[in-house]
């Protein structure tokens, strides 16, 4: 055992040096292996598909969204602005609403599966 962990033989104990070594690597890993991922149980149930009820919400370019700020298609659901995962089966554009002064609001009844920050369209049907 005592060659194992680099000691002279017949010295059965650590040496102060190497223990204060051992002790402050492991204080310094600690934060990092117990503080440092999300709750397994939070990531799965944030992950989970959830099921969006056909409602009227409002539709809109990303980037006329201060939060996403890049084009694409997005549907609003309470605060949260959720990009539309399968445009093309609605015969949507990458830009569908890009042209839209921010001060109109496009709104539709939209219905669909809720994974994280995207939506799969399951209803579409936007007011004219």
């Amino acid at each position: 055992m005592s060659v194992l962990l680099g000691l002279p033989p017949g010295n059965p104990f650590i040496p102060a040096s190497m223990l204060n070594q051992s002790i402050v690597v492991l204080l310094l890993a600690l934060p990092v292996l117990s503080c440092g991922g999300q709750d397994a149980e939070a990531v799965t149930a944030a992950a989970a598909p959830v099921q969006l009820e056909s409602a009227e919400r409002e539709l809109r370019c990303g980037c006329k969204i201060d939060s996403v700020g890049h084009c694409g298609n997005y549907v609003a659901e309470g605060d949260d602005w959720l990009e539309i995962s399968n445009p093309d089966a609605f015969g949507l554009s990458s830009m569908e609403w890009c042209g839209v002064n921010p001060a109109v609001h496009v709104k539709g009844a939209v219905a669909g599966v809720r994974t994280g920050d995207k939506v799969e369209l399951t209803e579409l049907l936007v007011d004219q």
